[in-house]
Formats: structure tokens, C-alpha cells, sequence
């Protein structure tokens, strides 16, 4: 008769593997909203800090604002990232991404890392889907342009 009871313990069995597994989850998740909330910090600290102009590169020649608009576009892709718009402005211009945090955190640093006179303005995040592991990211930036003065294709007298 004892070995006819041996499936007495197997709806225990089935609920306590179901809340481990249902334990492991939550904790596996608590543990990615706690990194994505660490990233999110650290992005806001970043655009927190007053920045001033680039001056570790020379100012720009508008007709080179294609060519550093296009390493930008290269480097996002490295990174992953899907370029949505990018509107080259004289003043202010416009990069548009989506893709994950992570990787639009990089593209942060990447354009903090250039050797280029541009900078991060501001940045608007926007989530895609219901968990936010896919966003919409669009960066203002500000690129220091040359005044005619400055001899590029000025044509008058000093």
C-alpha cells in the first residue's frame, strides 16, 4: 500500500518547483529594473553636468557637417542602434535612434567622445513597447560652427 502513494507528493512537488521558478523570475527581473535604474541614473547625472563648448576640436566648416553627421550615423549602427532621422542643423541638430538603453547610453558617450566640436544638448527618451527594452531616443546636439571671419570661405580683406 506505501508504494501506491507515492503521487500524493506530486502536486507538492509541482507548486513548490512552480514558486522557485516563479521565485527566480521576479528576482531575475528585479535585477535588470535595478541595472537599467543604475544606467538611468548615470545618463541623467551625465546630462546634469554643465558642459561647456568642445574645445578640443576646431570649429567646423559648414560643409563639413555631412561628414560628421555621417561618422555619427556610422557609430550608432556600430552600436546597434536603428538610425530613424537625422536632421543636420547649423545651430541645433537632430539624431533620432531607437534600439535598447544600453546601447543608447553608449551613443551618449560616443558623441562625448568624439574629436569633434559637438555636444548633447538635450535628449528626449520615448518607450516602444510595454517593458521599455526598446526606446526611442532623440538627441539635440549643438556643433560649434567657424564664422566666415575665421577665413573659411571668407573672401574679404583682413
Amino acid at each position: 500500500m506505501n508504494g501506491s502513494r507515492w503521487y500524493a507528493w506530486l502536486p507538492a512537488l509541482v507548486f513548490f518547483a512552480a514558486v522557485a521558478l516563479l521565485g527566480l523570475t521576479a528576482w531575475e527581473l528585479r535585477q535588470a529594473q535595478l541595472e537599467e535604474g543604475r544606467l538611468r541614473a548615470r545618463f541623467e547625472e551625465l546630462l546634469r553636468v554643465p558642459e561647456t563648448l568642445p574645445k578640443r576640436a576646431a570649429p567646423l566648416d559648414p560643409a563639413q557637417l555631412p561628414e560628421v553627421y555621417r561618422e555619427l550615423i556610422d557609430r550608432a549602427l556600430e552600436l546597434g542602434l536603428e538610425v530613424r532621422e537625422v536632421n543636420p542643423g547649423i545651430e541645433d541638430g537632430l539624431l533620432i535612434v531607437e534600439g535598447g538603453f544600453q546601447e543608447a547610453y553608449a551613443m551618449l558617450e560616443v558623441v562625448r567622445a568624439m574629436d569633434r566640436p559637438l555636444w548633447v544638448k538635450g535628449i528626449e527618451i520615448n518607450r516602444l513597447d510595454d517593458e521599455g527594452r526598446r526606446l526611442s531616443v532623440t538627441y539635440t546636439l549643438g556643433v560649434r560652427i567657424a564664422p566666415p571671419e575665421d577665413g573659411f570661405g571668407s573672401d574679404a580683406a583682413p
